[in-house]
């Protein structure tokens, strides 16, 4: 009986394996009968396992891709800046992007538009429905101008809020926005264009947004423009009353103010110094004391997580604004996706004192209450000073209206050297422009984006406890596009056709700016180009219309 037992023992001790490895096997077998049929199912459009499209595998692995770059993203179908001029009605033009935006991804997605075509919708009358609305229902708006016929000052939520202004929005060709403030509330065409205008959407729910990850999580998932409000604030800085600058009348001792202790100056007496929290090279930034001055609405277009700012701030976000181009920077730029040195072939700067270069940059006096007339000043050096502030050297030059520049500078002329206070590196500007031949536009088609820091984001809400970013979930019906012109008979697509135009993005395919050489003539080869409707190294050429640089900064919408 035992040594039956120990053999039953030993049978089943053998079994057992034997099937645990027959079970294994078996596992094996399915896994690559699982992989094969998969592979087939791609190859044949199916995922047998879910059944998905060879579209969706696509999709998929876009999106798996998505999670590995998740440093940086931006909306899809993005349209030019636009410039609100020195009104109050950064909210309208921040809608309108929205609006514009969504039409023109919709359009696409739909066969109605190219992928470069967007319609332009008009402010002005949007701002004319608005005081309209407002007139008539003034308990909905307080605290704004709209009552009196202004449009200074707004609310982007009025889109979602109030519904009737959803009927309201027209191409641009109806009503041309208008730079004078004067007439906010006319435009002649607008009431009887309304009868047959085709444009029609709904917004369907709104979310607002206060933290940084959840904003860019949003966008990431969603890529449509969203609309930003924040606070529109001053830095300061302390440039202490030490050398010539101490004889100057700004540090007289009624005016000067105490020396920050940390700065450990040899001096108590300080010039405080305010300047707007934004560079001229289109960055916000903060620097010691921020104090407000007023709210701004700009539209939400990308993040990047790795953009290094010049006053060294690491990742954030880029926004649309509506300043012009002036001042500012391309998209592609701040997604670390086009090179320094083509940027400056796009977006000069001119104007900024970040971008003046010693012993090239010219500057003549632009307000002669700090230099003076009929002077060419040279720089020959710009180096740092105490709390963040920079002392600017020049070679000056005696000059009068019946000289050339090029005979200024020849060896008979007499020359004098000459260095600044510490002052805030933008503040020159407000002193000094560079000379007409060195002055060049930046493009209206593709500048006009500027870079929003994370930590700046942080410190307002620190201190202003006044930031926020809204997403609209926008429809637009069918009838709005003039592709189904034919099924609308009754409606008036002219308008629409008139304000449909398309957007260019130049690209280079290289890093440096150069452009090949025609008919062998290498010297213009190797020419710098500043015109973009002249350089034949656009991917995309276009006859982009260029605009000045705007020396004055648009005021804030409270």
């Amino acid at each position: 009986w035992g040594r039956t037992m120990k053999q039953l023992t030993v049978l089943m001790t053998f079994m057992g394996v034997t099937a645990i490895a027959a079970v294994a096997t078996l596992v094996l077998v399915c896994v690559q009968v699982f992989r094969v049929t998969q592979e087939v199912g791609m190859i044949s459009g199916k995922v047998a396992v879910d059944t998905k499209t060879l579209e969706d595998e696509v999709d998929l692995l876009g999106a798996k891709i998505d999670r590995m770059a998740q440093h940086k993203c931006q909306a899809k179908f993005i349209t030019p800046v636009k410039f609100q001029a020195k009104r109050g009605t950064c909210w309208d033009f921040a809608t309108l992007a929205i609006l514009e935006q969504t039409y023109r991804r919709q359009g696409f997605e739909n066969g109605w538009l190219t992928d470069l075509e967007y319609v332009v919708f008009s402010e002005h009358a949007y701002g004319v429905a608005v005081i309209e609305y407002c007139r008539e229902n003034e308990a909905h708006c307080p605290h704004v101008r709209t009552t009196s016929n202004s449009t200074d000052g707004g609310f982007i939520s009025w889109i979602y809020y109030f519904q009737p202004l959803q009927d309201k929005i027209v191409p641009n060709s109806v009503c041309p926005y208008v730079e004078d403030p004067t007439n906010d509330h006319e435009c002649d065409n607008y009431h009887s264009y309304l009868k047959v205008n085709p444009l029609k959407f709904r917004i369907g729910n709104m979310r607002t947004m206060y933290d940084i990850q959840i904003i860019k999580e949003h966008l990431r998932l969603h890529k449509n423009t969203m609309a930003w409000v924040s606070v529109l604030g001053t830095v300061t800085y302390y440039v202490p009353c030490i050398g010539s600058f101490a004889n100057t009348s700004a540090c007289n001792e009624t005016k000067c103010t105490h020396c920050p202790l940390d700065l450990a100056y040899p001096t108590k007496c300080c010039v405080k110094e305010s300047r707007p929290g934004w560079t001229l090279d289109g960055e916000f930034y903060m620097h010691r004391e921020m104090e407000r001055v007023g709210a701004h609405a700009m539209t939400l277009v990308a993040y990047n997580d790795n953009f290094v700012s010049k006053e060294g701030h690491r990742g954030g976000f880029v926004v649309k604004n509506s300043w012009g181009a002036w001042h500012s920077h391309t998209l592609t730029y701040f997604m670390n996706e086009m090179s320094p040195l083509n940027e400056k072939e796009i977006c000069p700067n001119s104007r900024s004192p970040r971008n003046w270069v010693p012993g090239h940059t010219v500057l003549v006096c632009s307000d002669t209450h700090y230099c003076d007339e009929n002077v060419l000043y040279e720089v020959t050096s710009i180096t740092k000073g105490p709390d963040g502030t920079v002392v600017m050297c020049f070679d000056r030059r005696n000059t009068s209206a019946a000289f050339e520049v090029s005979d200024v500078f020849g060896p008979e002329q007499t020359t004098t050297n000459e260095c600044s206070p510490p002052m805030p590196l933008d503040l020159y500007a407000d002193f000094f422009e560079p000379i007409s031949e060195q002055i060049e536009p930046n493009d209206e088609d593709s500048c006009g984006f500027f870079f929003f820091p994370y930590e700046v984001v942080e410190e307002i809400n620190k201190q202003f406890g006044f930031f926020w970013v809204s997403d609209f979930d926008v429809l637009w019906d069918p009838q709005s596009f003039a592709a189904n012109a034919a099924a609308n008979p009754s409606l008036d697509y002219s308008q629409v056709l008139a304000s449909t135009t398309k957007v260019f993005t130049p690209t280079y395919p290289d890093a440096l700016p150069f452009f090949p050489p025609e008919d062998g003539d290498l010297e213009s080869a190797h020419k710098r180009i500043y015109s973009l409707n002249e350089s034949p190294m656009l991917v995309q050429q276009h006859s982009a219309k260029k605009v000045p640089l705007r020396g004055e900064t648009t005021k804030g919408d409270v």
